[in-house]
C-alpha cells in the first residue's frame, strides 16, 4: 500500500475512534486518539477540531482543561481566518463550557440557546424560561436547560433519552442524568 494513503487512513481511522469513544463516554480512549491527532497532524483546521472536541470531553472533570482547549481552538481559528470557527467557539463552545461551571462574568453570546444557559447559570431563571419559551422545538441541550430552570424531572427524563436515542450520545446524557440526581437529594 502507498505509504500516503496508509497515513491518510490511519489518521481518518483515529478521528472516528477519537469520536466514537468521546461519545460513547469511553474518554481515557478518546483522549488517547484525540492527542495522537494532535501530535501528527499539521492541518490547522483539524487542530482547531480537536481542541474544540477535547474542550468538550473535559467538561465534567476541570473547567480549566476545558477552557484552555477551547481557547487554544480560538487561537488557531482566529490565527488561520476561519470565521465558522472562531462564531462556533465564542458563541456556542466557550459559552457553554462557561455557564456549566457559572463562569459567567463579561461572557456574551449570540446564541439564544446559550443565552438561555448563561441566565440559568446566573440564577435567572425566569429569563432562561422565557427565551427557551420561543423556540418551536427544543433540542435535549434546550430540554435540559428548561428541565433545570423548571427543576421538572419528566424534561430532564426526556432530555436523557433523546440524547441517548436519537443522538447515541452518551457523554452528554450526563447532563440531564447528574440533575436529575441533584433533584432527588
Amino acid at each position: 500500500m502507498d505509504p500516503l494513503l496508509r497515513e491518510l487512513l490511519e489518521h481518518r481511522l483515529d478521528e472516528t475512534l477519537f469520536i466514537y469513544h468521546w461519545k460513547r463516554n469511553e474518554l481515557i480512549l478518546s483522549r488517547k486518539y484525540g492527542y495522537r491527532l494532535l501530535a501528527n497532524t499539521n492541518n490547522d483546521y483539524k487542530k482547531i477540531d480537536i481542541h474544540n472536541m477535547l474542550a468538550q470531553g473535559y467538561l465534567f472533570e476541570s473547567y480549566e482543561q476545558a477552557i484552555q482547549h477551547a481557547h487554544f481552538a480560538l487561537e488557531l481559528a482566529k490565527k488561520t481566518a476561519n470565521a465558522r470557527a472562531v462564531y462556533g467557539l465564542t458563541n456556542y463552545t466557550i459559552p457553554f463550557i462557561s455557564a456549566y461551571y457559572r463562569k459567567t462574568e463579561g461572557l456574551v453570546t449570540e446564541n439564544k440557546a446559550e443565552q438561555a444557559h448563561i441566565a440559568l447559570a446566573n440564577g435567572n431563571v425566569e429569563e432562561c424560561i422565557s427565551i427557551l419559551e420561543e423556540f418551536n422545538e427544543l433540542t435535549p441541550f434546550q430540554q435540559y436547560y428548561l428541565g433545570m430552570a423548571r427543576k421538572d424531572k419528566h424534561l430532564l427524563k426526556q432530555s436523557y433519552q433523546r440524547f441517548i436515542y436519537e443522538r447515541d450520545d452518551y457523554f452528554y446524557a450526563k447532563l440531564p442524568l447528574q440533575a436529575l440526581n441533584a433533584l432527588d437529594q
